[in-house]
């Protein structure tokens, strides 16, 4: 458990907030299927990368932050805190320059070693209400 933990930390701190996506052979299988709160469904490793370039237009900056780890048997499940300032158009509201915050949680799940299923559950509500307001 320990050790799928140590994947999904490398997942968030090296590759993700890096944007290290050569990281997606070491740390995603051939298999690997990505859900999204959006209804979102990509598979493959170039699947993920896709999904991430597209949050990386809209948020350059874009950080996830790690508040809790919960490991058991072969899952792990991850609250998170993600924040980035929007330059691009998102929820039909064009860019406003303003830097949002909202949370999340992830479950991965592993399979020969690596990450092969992730579920992302994010407050969708509260980002889309960031970006759609006209204060800041």
């Amino acid at each position: 458990m320990q050790h799928n933990k140590g994947l999904v930390r490398r997942f968030y701190e090296e590759m993700w907030n890096h944007w290290d996506f050569q990281l997606t052979n070491e740390l995603l299988n051939d298999e690997f299927i990505l859900h999204g709160s959006t209804g979102l469904y990509k598979t493959g490793r170039q699947g993920f990368i896709d999904y991430a370039d597209t949050v990386h237009r809209v948020f350059p900056d874009f950080h996830s932050a790690i508040d809790d780890l919960i490991a058991e048997e072969n899952k792990v499940v991850a609250r998170l805190s993600f924040s980035g300032t929007q330059q691009k158009e998102l929820f039909g509201k064009a860019a406003n320059g303003r830097r949002v915050y909202y949370d999340g949680l992830a479950i991965f799940t592993f399979e020969k070693e690596k990450i092969s299923e992730l579920w992302l559950i994010s407050d969708l509500y509260n980002l889309m209400m960031q970006v759609k307001s006209k204060y800041g």
